[in-house]
């Protein structure tokens, strides 16, 4: 609109011209997260379905700028770890953990549903900043996701522009059943050559 390019012009104007000299512009600093792997509460077999949930928040959360997500290789050594808060805070140099729990049911006849529980943690105090159970149906699991996603954002004061906000939210397919084939073949790939991995 032309009061926001006027209110841009007018801040440009003043850094330029009339801001005094040696004065020091300081930037938000970026928050540092992990997302730990969240623990699957259902059968050994449905394992890579948690590894999947966890690797998509991870994905939807780097998106946003103002937040620095440790990589998912550096995560994934914390998987069953009994380690403390504040031992996994100090390795990887995190302000926040998010954590949480995956159990899908599957019922013969009825609609498999899904169960995650997402935590966010601050590091320094060791405090839960949010947390919250999802109860929904198999087919909603993308918008479960991007929820998470959006909420840690506002949990952590982070202003999700336009594009962030498209980006947290697209699916990455309508095909389920392709999505769970997806998710086996990369736990599958992450095995190794293993005869029963083929």
């Amino acid at each position: 609109s032309l009061a926001t390019c006027i209110l841009v012009f007018m801040t440009i104007l003043y850094f330029v011209f009339f801001r005094p000299a040696g004065e020091v512009v300081s930037f938000p600093e970026r928050k540092i997260l992990v997302v730990l792997p969240f623990k699957n509460l259902g059968p050994m077999e449905d394992e890579y379905f948690a590894d999947g949930i966890t690797e998509e928040i991870t994905s939807r959360l780097s998106e946003l700028k103002q937040l620095g997500v440790i990589g998912r290789t550096s995560a994934d050594q914390y998987k069953n770890t009994k380690k403390s808060i504040d031992q996994i805070g100090e390795e990887l140099g995190v302000d926040y953990l998010l954590e949480g729990s995956v159990r899908w049911e599957k019922v013969a006849g009825l609609e498999s549903r899904i169960r995650v529980t997402p935590q966010l943690i601050k590091v320094s105090d060791r405090t839960h900043i949010w947390t919250k159970r999802y109860d929904a149906i198999l087919e909603s699991v993308f918008d479960v996701q991007a929820d998470i996603a959006e909420k840690v954002a506002n949990a952590l004061n982070i202003t999700l522009l336009g594009a962030e906000q498209k980006s947290i939210s697209q699916k990455p397919t309508d095909n389920l059943q392709a999505y769970d084939y997806y998710l086996r073949g990369k736990r599958y790939f992450e095995q190794g050559t293993a005869k029963e991995s083929y």
